[in-house]
């Protein structure tokens, strides 16, 4: 008996689960304030508009001499392995940088404020001088470059170079 209940609610969970990515928004807070175990995910994976590109968090350091580093990349994305659908303690460190790029790349297109006050800049920075750098590093400067993936008829490029910052 028991068996032949758990197909339907697969089913049951999988239709909610895609009504919830189209329902209007009073309609999903009601679904979601019924779901108590959160099993009904936000997931974008129905959505009309996805994403194309790719962005990479990158940063450099300022030597005492004026040589300025060459470029490195703080992964925005890791590795899944099977075991991090059920443990990944490092997922919200890494949803928070992506988010605090983002809002940033947003906020940078949209031209609204400077963006050294925004709270993703200052999120940001922070992040790249935690790193600490050498005993030479005068300074950190990061920028957010964007690619599209196995796309490769268009170039990678900058989005947002930050200024110099000093150690």
């Amino acid at each position: 008996m028991l068996i032949r209940l758990i197909p339907w609610l697969l089913a049951v969970w999988f239709g909610v689960s895609f009504l919830c990515q189209f329902l209007p928004m009073p309609l999903q807070r009601l679904f979601r304030a019924l779901d108590v175990f959160s099993l009904i995910p936000r997931w974008t994976f129905f959505s009309p508009s996805f994403s194309s590109s790719d962005y990479h968090l990158l940063y450099r350091e300022a030597l005492c001499d004026g040589t300025l580093t060459q470029w490195r990349e703080i992964p925005l994305a890791a590795r899944r392995s099977l075991l991090s659908a059920v443990w990944n303690p490092e997922r919200r460190h890494r949803y928070a940088v992506s988010t605090a790029v983002t809002t940033l790349v947003q906020q940078a297109k949209a031209r609204r404020g400077p963006l050294t006050q925004a709270h993703g800049y200052a999120a940001l920075l922070a992040l790249i001088t935690s790193r600490g750098g050498t005993p030479l590093t005068r300074a950190f400067q990061f920028a957010i470059a964007e690619s599209y993936g196995y796309e490769t008829r268009t170039p990678s490029r900058m989005l947002l170079v930050s200024e110099l910052h000093p150690r």
